[in-house]
């Protein structure tokens, strides 16, 4: 691949079929730089049940990442960005938002200006799942669940009897 500027890398391409799309990695762009500043996320929880010996817990994720990008080239530059997220998210703060089928990612687009560095929020909801053993279960983690305002009442109800019997 040639840009502009010269080589910019080299890879390889899958047969497509008409209209099918492909995101190719080809190198390293050395004038940008992505830089995570800030990361932190909260789970809330949604609903709990039990199934065969499992307490099932499906619960939000909200992530706020606070990016650096700097671009030090002169020219302008498309930053793609893959992000860890399972198929039903949420996220704001692109630019815009692809998704590569070929591994399942989901992508951040931000365009950045020849010579500037610009900070991107990005806002990230996640549906998520886990199983948790209930012979596993502590009770400090029962009575941590059993107070969250975002459960509903006969879910806390039962949580809050549960953690009660946990040894």
């Amino acid at each position: 691949i040639f840009e502009r500027g010269g080589f910019a890398g080299e890879t390889g391409l899958d047969r497509l079929k008409p209209r099918e799309l492909a995101f190719l990695r080809f190198g390293a762009d050395l004038d940008v730089e992505l830089t995570l500043e800030q990361g932190r996320w909260k789970d809330t929880p949604k609903r709990l049940s039990y199934q065969g010996g499992l307490l099932v817990e499906d619960f939000l994720r909200d992530h706020h990442r606070k990016y650096l990008i700097a671009n030090r080239s002169r020219s302008p530059r498309t930053v793609v960005l893959e992000l860890s997220v399972v198929k039903n998210s949420r996220v704001e703060g692109a630019d815009r938002l692809d998704f590569d089928p070929a591994r399942g990612h989901a992508l951040a687009v931000f365009e950045v200006p020849a010579g500037q560095r610009v900070v991107r929020k990005l806002r990230i909801r996640e549906g998520l799942q886990r199983t948790d053993s209930v012979d596993q279960i502590s009770s400090k983690r029962l009575q941590a669940v059993a107070v969250l305002d975002d459960l509903p009442a006969a879910e806390r109800a039962v949580v809050t009897d549960a953690a009660r019997q946990v040894v």
